[in-house]
């Protein structure tokens, strides 16, 4: 399990350490997934790495996420996409009074067949906690744009994806 923080970024607090080591642990994923997500559940979706800054979600290639193409379905790279910037949402409202957060935009761009495990990579933490901590200083919704890749094993990236999130203190 890496639940490891990055030493140039903010330490995370002990309950952002604990919801870290819910998300990372096999068990705990997956009846949230069952729960919450079914279809990342489904697809084998896993959250990896989750520091302050950054995110990693690893997704299979199989059956599950193939199109007949035999390739990766687009809809199964866009929910890891999306994973990897709302788990990075979810760590930093962690402890905060109620907010929302909902995807109001959602681009992406696809450059190589992907026919292969892939890992979606989020560093957009920092303008993620900005835009959180924005909205609870004084009550202003914020938006802010997250930024995912999704790299096949050997690093070729495979697609990009930016995922816009709406943050409102309820």
């Amino acid at each position: 399990m890496n639940a490891s923080v990055n030493q140039t970024s903010i330490a995370l607090t002990d309950g952002q350490k604990a919801l870290v080591k819910r998300m990372l642990s096999p068990i705990t994923w997956r009846f949230f997934s069952i729960g919450k997500l079914p279809t990342l559940g489904f697809w084998g979706v896993r959250v990896r790495i989750l520091e302050w800054n950054t995110c990693e979600v690893d997704m299979p290639f199989g059956w599950r996420t193939q199109n007949p193409f035999s390739s990766t379905y687009f809809a199964a790279q866009c929910g890891a996409a999306e994973l990897s910037t709302g788990a990075l949402a979810i760590l930093h409202l962690d402890g905060k009074p109620k907010t929302s957060m909902l995807v109001t935009q959602f681009d992406s761009k696809y450059y190589k067949k992907a026919t292969k495990k892939l890992r979606f990579v989020c560093q957009s933490g920092d303008e993620i906690a900005e835009a959180i901590a924005g909205t609870l200083d004084d009550g202003q919704g914020r938006q802010v744009v997250a930024h995912s890749q999704g790299f096949l094993p050997g690093g070729t990236l495979a697609s990009e994806f930016w995922v816009t999130w709406s943050f409102r203190r309820k």
